[in-house]
């Protein structure tokens, strides 16, 4: 057996009734089937972590949301093997970090700290070596005095885009990190804090903490001078906690918005950002997170979004958004008793899809979930029979195999006859071949209306194929040119006699 798989089949009224499939592919899991962390990590010190983002190969946490933490932390994994290996690089320390956003060679902080709202800090520097191997910082931003503090950061293209508690929205240049420059002045103010900001193309998407409007929309396309295009008003009070968009696509059509969870009104909406001025809800797009109050959202392959947060029964959610017209649902869940303050995910290249959460956990902040679109297959593969014995030379006459291949599959077989090798017909010496007289080799079985039927070649081709004989076996090829389905092949029924 090759690259294929025995599976129940849908029949469940069949008992141990099984079928072969090709075998799973698709990231290795299934985001609607999540199981505790496969890797932990445990950060230094006791504070309680806080933020999260991650690419491929390294996830950027912020711990310092008490004095107990390190502010920052840097965990490298492993791409090439599943489970990943997690490994703490180094950290860096001296603030209370609200939020994180990390590149390959530089991360940055918001923070609570006047005159240093933001704070830039080298992955590839360390500020004292070898005593102290520490990052080092390299820039600040001062957002403004009094008590403000950086709430969101989102950094592209040299850009950085903030968010700040006196509910400005504020864009640098941060080409030179030492002396980043303002790009808007005092900011734009919004229409309440930014709880969370992305940005995709030419506009920026905020999460708003504010009763009326959860989600503004800005075009940044003119950094000196970002305006509002498009609100959103739910209507229903709440406030907005976090905000997903495709940041890879430059004029996304949708946007994914969580708010905070009240009794019996929906706090996860699917919103149409495709009009930029005129966001809406789309269709009845709505679910109800029950009793989790969000911290964290992502949306992964395979039309899931991760809803993390504290309270409730499960503080991590996947729900199923593939029918945004229809209704919303729960399709897998976790329970994390400390709960959990921000979730990031990340498909990488080899196909292995993770989400990565960190908790209120003292001995193991960072979990590392296995996930994917499940119920993908791989492109090909093959599935030899065991054999079938007779004591005596026995004709094969004919066979008969119950089958199914959907549009876009394709299933054939070949079979073999030989005789017992030191009185065993567990031996490899088969010849497999088809019907094709001249071109026996070559030729295959196929499929027709649900059935691979056909008369077993009566003859002797080689040393290894001779009908009469004492085994056969068979051997099936399964192929599809759409992972999202497989061939089946169910039973196959031998006619022979003595």
């Amino acid at each position: 057996m090759t690259n294929t798989s025995v599976a129940d089949t849908p029949d469940t009224a069949i008992e141990n009734d099984a079928e072969v499939v090709l075998a799973a592919g698709g990231g290795g899991g299934n985001w609607c089937i999540p199981s505790k962390s496969i890797v932990e990590a445990d950060l230094p010190k006791q504070g309680v972590a806080n933020a999260i983002t991650a690419i491929e190969g390294s996830v950027f946490t912020g711990t310092g949301e008490n004095a107990s933490g390190v502010s920052f932390a840097k965990v490298s994994l492993t791409t090439e093997e599943d489970p990943p290996q997690a490994t703490l690089n180094s950290t860096f320390d001296g603030y209370k970090t609200n939020a994180v956003f990390g590149e390959e060679d530089y991360a940055y902080l918001t923070t609570d700290t006047n005159g240093s709202q933001v704070v830039i800090i080298d992955l590839n520097q360390y500020s004292d070596p070898p005593t102290n191997m520490k990052y080092k910082q390299v820039g600040a931003i001062n957002l403004g005095t009094g008590s403000v503090q950086g709430q969101s950061i989102y950094v592209k293209n040299n850009t950085a885009y903030i968010t700040a508690s006196n509910g400005r929205f504020l864009i640098y240049d941060i080409t030179n990190h030492a002396s980043p420059i303002a790009k808007n002045g005092a900011g734009l103010l919004l229409d309440g804090i930014g709880s969370k900001v992305l940005v995709a193309g030419d506009y920026a998407y905020i999460s708003i903490g504010s009763t009326s409007n959860q989600l503004n929309i800005v075009n940044v396309s003119d950094p000196a001078n970002p305006t509002i295009v498009g609100r959103l008003n739910l209507g229903t009070g709440q406030s907005g906690i976090d905000v997903y968009v495709d940041t890879s696509n430059s004029n996304p059509g949708r946007a994914y918005l969580a708010t905070n969870w009240v009794t019996g009104i929906s706090n996860f909406y699917i919103v149409n950002v495709s009009n930029k001025s005129a966001p809406s809800v789309s269709g009845l797009s709505g679910y109800n997170t029950s009793g989790m109050e969000p911290t964290g959202l992502t949306v992964v392959d395979g039309n899931r979004a991760i809803i993390v947060g504290s309270g409730g029964t499960n503080q991590y959610q996947v729900v199923d958004i593939s029918n945004e017209s229809g209704s919303l649902s729960l399709c897998g869940g976790l329970q994390y008793a400390t709960g959990i303050k921000g979730v990031s995910s990340v498909l990488q290249s080899n196909g292995y899809a993770y989400s990565y959460i960190i908790t209120s956990d003292a001995n193991a902040e960072l979990k590392i979930i296995l996930g994917g679109a499940g119920g993908l297959f791989i492109t090909g593969g093959t599935f030899t029979s065991e054999p079938y014995t007779n004591d005596t030379e026995t004709s094969f006459n004919r066979f008969t195999a119950s089958v199914n291949t959907p549009v876009d599959t394709e299933l054939k077989l070949q079979v073999s006859v030989a005789n017992k090798v030191n009185d065993s017909c567990d031996h490899d010496q088969y010849t497999y071949i088809g019907p094709d007289k001249d071109n026996p080799f070559d030729s295959f079985f196929i499929p027709v209306d649900g059935l691979v039927t056909g008369a077993v070649p009566y003859r002797q081709i080689d040393p290894y194929y001779i009908n009469p004989g004492q085994c056969f076996r068979y051997k099936a090829n399964f192929s599809s040119s759409d992972n999202t389905k497989s061939p089946s092949l169910y039973d196959i029924t031998i006619n022979y006699s003595p």
